[in-house]
């Protein structure tokens, strides 16, 4: 497990962390989370996320973890360089861990809630079984946000699948797990409890 943190003078520096904001916005520079529908998923987030010790994997710019409660929280994503960037704009909220989420460096049940958010589309779909399946391996709960609307996959080519209702309840099915899908005042994500 790596620790990320930002090191440096981001007066001096503030030219580099622009450009690097440009190649990754975070969602409140983008205004994403004014989105009516960006603002109902992170409420919904923020609500259903339980416990003082909080994960969230594939945090990229770090805003879910930034938004949601809890006292000791950690963010993970595979990019030391999306990392930098939530350190920098977070500063010491979290800590910021540079690992993978198919191998997931902690404990069994060692958080109360796990976040995935957004990113089991950004995996193969088998490695998506395996991300979820370790990240109930190490919290007590998982909350789960998927796109919804298929159209999705050809906007973002980060997608490596379509979230059908058939594909995710699949997902769902090979973690041999409890779940719930509340997606009714939501009609762009699937909103996921796993228990």
């Amino acid at each position: 497990m790596k620790i990320i943190n930002y090191e440096g003078n981001k007066h001096q520096e503030d030219a580099m962390w622009l450009s690097l904001q440009h190649q990754y916005p975070t969602p409140e520079l983008r205004g994403i989370v004014k989105e009516p529908v960006q603002k109902a998923r992170l409420d919904w987030l923020v609500t259903h996320t339980s416990g003082d010790r909080v994960l969230e994997v594939g945090t990229c710019s770090g805003y879910v973890i930034h938004s949601v409660p809890g006292n000791y929280k950690v963010g993970l994503d595979n990019s030391e360089v999306r990392l930098k960037l939530a350190s920098w704009e977070f500063d010491d909220e979290a800590l910021w861990v540079l690992d993978t989420a198919t191998k997931l460096p902690f404990e069994d049940k060692e958080f109360d809630t796990v976040i995935l958010a957004e990113i089991l589309e950004h995996l193969p779909f088998e490695d998506a079984k395996i991300a979820l399946s370790e990240a109930i391996r190490v919290g007590k709960q998982v909350i789960i946000t998927v796109p919804k609307n298929t159209s999705y996959i050809s906007i973002n080519h980060e997608h490596m699948w379509e979230c059908t209702e058939a594909a995710v309840v699949e997902l769902l099915k090979s973690a041999n797990c409890f779940y719930i899908i509340s997606s009714s005042f939501c009609d762009n994500f699937w909103l996921i409890e796993v228990k």
